[in-house]
């Protein structure tokens, strides 16, 4: 049965949106090597054991694209998370950070959304035990798909 419960999980985890694990706040500056004034994105925060904090990505970070993405439009959060949410888990991005004045790219495997973060309440991550409510939500959709073959 744990080799059931591992492969039904398996198929959870490869469904449902992508999540990277930052909290992000929008700005505007200009960034090394651009003529211009863009759209950047400074993480705010980084949970623990997520796709990010893997990656070394710290608060203070600031995103300035996502793969071939750059923004101009104040929006660039807000972009940023949609296109993120777009993706299956386990997609690889590119976020190019600016860190201490030099631009690098790191590599992020996406993992699934949470689905504590869907519930329209949601406010704070660091106020709920997000590992928990996964572990949760892995074992209901087991119980769930053992019921639909019973």
């Amino acid at each position: 049965m744990d080799v059931l419960r591992e492969l039904v999980i398996d198929d959870y985890l490869k469904e449902g949106s992508g999540y990277i694990g930052v909290g992000l706040s929008r700005e505007m500056m200009k960034v090394p090597q651009d003529l211009k004034l863009r759209s950047v994105i400074r993480v705010t925060q980084v949970q623990p054991n997520t796709p990010a904090s893997r990656a070394g990505i710290l608060p203070g970070d600031i995103i300035v694209g996502l793969n071939q993405q750059i923004w101009y439009e104040l929006d660039a959060d807000l972009k940023f998370q949609e296109t993120i949410k777009a993706m299956k888990p386990n997609t690889k991005v590119c976020l190019r950070i600016l860190r201490n004045g030099v631009i690098s790219g790191v590599s992020v495997a996406l993992i699934r959304r949470p689905s504590l973060l869907n519930t329209p309440f949601f406010l704070n991550t660091a106020a709920f035990d997000l590992e928990g409510s996964e572990r949760a939500a892995k074992e209901a959709y087991f119980r769930k798909w053992v019921d639909e073959r019973s």
